[in-house]
């Protein structure tokens, strides 16, 4: 239940404010949120998390029960962000305003509930340390290039108070998922043994 935790409201603030306040440029001079760009920064994160979270994996830690469980939780969480953001891509241009917004918001989500899972349990990972700064410094980035990508949303600010919600509500969905696929595999190891 590591990504089903609520963001801090300063956090959630900083990216309404973001919205409200970018300045709208000409017309034809705003920069797009691309698929390419997409695949950019979702191959950035996932690098990220690889780097941060293999050594964990392969060697001993100290309590392997949560630490593959969040690592299970990780994996799953980037995979649904993925699905919500080709989903959001694949609709229709309107939709494809909020995409950057959604991306700033899972990103920002995922990798601040990775360190604060990192923090609250200092001996959960290997490199406990390395992981901390390691995710502060790309979600700080990844923040950076998403904020300069995000379209002006000034008349759409109201509208885009739903996908402040949007990390919660997709950990969440990846905690059920989590746990019905723990409870699937425990039920085929017992059939099987």
């Amino acid at each position: 239940m590591h990504f089903a935790r609520s963001m801090p409201w300063p956090f959630k603030l900083a990216v309404m404010a973001l919205c409200a306040l970018k300045r709208c440029p000409a017309e034809g001079e705003a920069p797009e949120l691309s698929l390419r760009d997409f695949r950019l920064w979702y191959s950035m994160v996932g690098m990220l998390v690889c780097a941060t979270l293999m050594p964990s994996l392969f060697y001993s830690v100290k309590n392997r029960r949560k630490t593959t469980t969040l690592l299970t939780e990780s994996v799953l969480m980037l995979a649904a962000i993925g699905c919500v953001m080709c989903t959001l891509f694949q609709r229709d241009p309107e939709r494809r305003l909020h995409a950057c917004l959604c991306m700033l918001v899972l990103s920002t989500h995922f990798l601040y509930m990775l360190s604060r899972a990192a923090c609250l349990s200092p001996k959960l990972l290997n490199y406990n340390a390395a992981v901390v700064g390691a995710t502060a410094l790309g979600g700080a980035g990844v923040a950076a290039v998403l904020a300069l990508k995000m379209p002006c949303m000034q008349d759409n600010v109201v509208y885009s108070i739903p996908f402040l919600f949007a990390g919660e509500v997709l950990g969440f969905a990846v905690f059920v998922l989590d746990a019905v696929l723990g409870a699937l595999s425990d039920g085929i190891e017992r059939q099987l043994t």
